[in-house]
């Protein structure tokens, strides 16, 4: 009879560290799509921010110019150039310019070094 209860102890305390190693599972799971749902969140914030201030700053440019240039027209048009051309840089080089380092990002926020430790555990 004695070792039956150590075999039942046993597969009780079995039960319990899987369970135990599944709500690690899950609080990880949920800790990590937190942090990459906050920073998207965020950088979402930022760049909007961001993208208020060029669109401001380039309508300021262009009035400058076309104060400097003697017509709206060529003040508008010398900042839409330059945008036609940044846009032209980033549509050729898009794979090295953006797609790989936003790649790379994700992998390393997804791969951080402190949970390939924790789950080594299992």
């Amino acid at each position: 009879m004695n070792i039956l209860n150590k075999i039942e102890a046993l597969t009780d305390d079995l039960k319990r560290y899987f369970a135990t190693n599944v709500e690690l599972l899950k609080l990880q799971t949920i800790d990590k799509s937190s942090e990459i749902g906050a920073g998207i969140v965020s950088r979402i914030i930022v760049w909007t921010v961001g993208i208020f201030a060029l669109i401001f700053l380039s309508v300021c440019c262009a009035l400058y110019l076309s104060s400097v240039f003697g017509a709206y027209y060529l003040g508008f048009g010398a900042v839409g150039g330059f945008y036609l051309l940044v846009f032209l840089i980033l549509l050729i080089g898009r794979k090295s310019v953006l797609e790989t380092p936003i790649r790379n990002n994700i992998i390393s926020k997804s791969t951080e070094e402190g949970d390939l430790e924790d789950t080594e555990n299992f």
